[in-house]
C-alpha cells in the first residue's frame, strides 16, 4: 500500500486565486502545481525556517480585537480620504467608475472604502521604497486591476 504524502492547504483571497490561475495558465501549468512550485521557491531562498519568510514582510495570523493601538493602519478609512482620492487621481482609467462617486456615497460601502484604503496605504508603501520585491508592485496591480474590475460588473453597487 502506497503512503500518501501529507498536504498543505493555503487559503486565498478571491483576487489572490485568480491571479495564482492566470500566472499557471501563463506558465502552462496546473494552479496547484505552480503554487507548489512558489513555496517550494521561497523556502529555497529562506530556508526551510518559515521566520525568514515572516521577517521578509509575512505577517503571522493573529487574532486579536482591534484597539486604537493595533488597529490597522489604513483604516479608519474615514481619515484617509486624501490617500483615497489621490489614487482615484493617479489611476483614472481603472477607477473610472469612481470618478463621480461622491465621498459620503463611497464612505457609505465599508468595503469598498476600506479596499481603497487598503489600496493607497499599500501604494505608498510602494512608492517609500518599503517593498525590494517586484512581484509586490504586480500584486499591487492585480488588486487594484480586480478591484476595478468589480466596480465595472457591479455598477449599482455605487448609486
Amino acid at each position: 500500500m502506497k503512503r500518501r504524502r501529507p498536504r498543505t492547504q493555503l487559503t486565498l483571497s478571491a483576487e489572490q486565486q485568480a491571479e495564482l490561475e492566470r500566472q499557471a495558465r501563463r506558465a502552462r501549468l496546473p494552479a496547484a502545481t505552480y503554487a507548489a512550485r512558489f513555496v517550494l521557491d521561497g523556502l529555497a531562498r529562506t530556508g526551510p525556517s518559515l521566520d525568514a519568510a515572516v521577517q521578509e514582510g509575512c505577517e503571522p495570523n493573529r487574532r486579536r480585537r482591534p484597539t486604537p493601538r493595533n488597529v490597522a493602519r489604513w483604516l479608519p478609512p474615514e481619515e484617509h480620504l486624501e490617500a483615497i482620492d489621490a489614487l482615484r487621481a493617479r489611476y483614472p482609467g481603472e477607477l473610472r467608475e469612481l470618478r463621480s462617486t461622491p465621498t459620503d456615497r463611497l464612505l457609505a460601502d465599508t468595503l469598498l472604502t476600506e479596499q481603497l484604503a487598503a489600496l493607497a496605504h499599500w501604494r505608498k508603501q510602494l512608492d517609500d521604497g518599503d517593498h525590494d520585491d517586484v512581484r509586490m508592485e504586480l500584486a499591487f496591480a492585480a488588486s487594484l486591476q480586480a478591484l476595478a474590475e468589480s466596480l465595472r460588473r457591479n455598477p449599482r453597487r455605487l448609486r
